[in-house]
């Protein structure tokens, strides 16, 4: 394939899952790099009642963090923004 003498490039544009996907996968390795490079221990405080984000979340970071790192168990908590305290 040669560009000599071509006049028009056509390039597919990404689905908007295409780019979700995406964007999940460069977060995901974003925050991977953040508790890599952290000098400084980390806590992860997450209710197991969470419907907004998986609690099996917080428990993947955990594999991959820090010895210093600590995650605290919320038991039975959902929401704390919505924590009156």
């Amino acid at each position: 394939m040669s560009i000599i003498g071509c006049n028009r490039l056509e390039i597919d544009c990404p689905t908007k899952n295409q780019i979700l996907s995406l964007t999940i996968k460069l977060q995901k390795f974003l925050l991977k790099l953040i508790l890599k490079e952290t000098k400084v221990p980390i806590i992860v405080l997450h209710g197991n009642q969470d419907k907004a984000v998986y609690y099996g979340s917080s428990l993947k970071l955990m594999i991959i963090s820090k010895k210093d790192d600590k995650m605290i168990n919320i038991e039975g908590y959902n929401n704390f923004s919505k924590n009156p305290q």
